[in-house]
């Protein structure tokens, strides 16, 4: 038995472990001797993965940008617009600012894609970029292996 003389007579159906299986609903093209489809209906798209026709979603383009898979993802809260094919950041809401496409308080830096704070513990002068920028009397930054000041790191006490 094959599909062409069992399933001739119901359309939108491919035969199937002996069976007449109907196709996706949402699906307008579709392989008959397997039933996967490579066309979908308008206002669907087709999942590459399980290729299964998935309705549009629409996304709330202040919020939210959308996926591979066509759903719709939240943002980063702190964002006020960002990409929406890859939902990188693009601007921040004030008190925040945008470093590597992620948006950070003024005190924090982005380290390996989030946002840590900097140490402010006897600072003299705070740059957004490097931290503390100088310390206050009687601090110093610590020195790593080459000789150079650990900008992230907190100011301790000189010895």
């Amino acid at each position: 038995m094959n599909r062409a003389t069992t399933c001739q007579n119901t359309p939108r159906t491919y035969f199937n472990h002996g069976v007449c299986s109907p196709v996706d609903s949402n699906c307008d093209q579709f392989e008959i001797t397997n039933g996967t489809c490579y066309l979908c209906y308008s206002n669907t798209y087709l999942d590459p993965v399980s290729t299964v026709c998935m309705f549009n979603q629409t996304c709330n383009p202040a919020t939210q940008y959308k996926a591979r898979d066509g759903t719709c993802v939240t943002g980063n809260v702190n964002c006020t617009s960002f990409d929406q094919s890859t939902g990188a950041c693009l601007s921040c809401q004030a008190g925040f600012d945008l470093n590597n496409q992620t948006c950070c308080r003024h005190d924090s830096y982005i380290d390996t894609s989030e946002c840590k704070v900097f140490l402010q513990q006897n600072c003299a002068s705070f740059s957004n970029v490097t931290g503390c920028a100088t310390c206050a009397t009687n601090y110093v930054k610590p020195i790593d292996n080459n000789g150079y000041p650990l900008y992230y790191s907190k100011c301790i006490l000189k010895t």
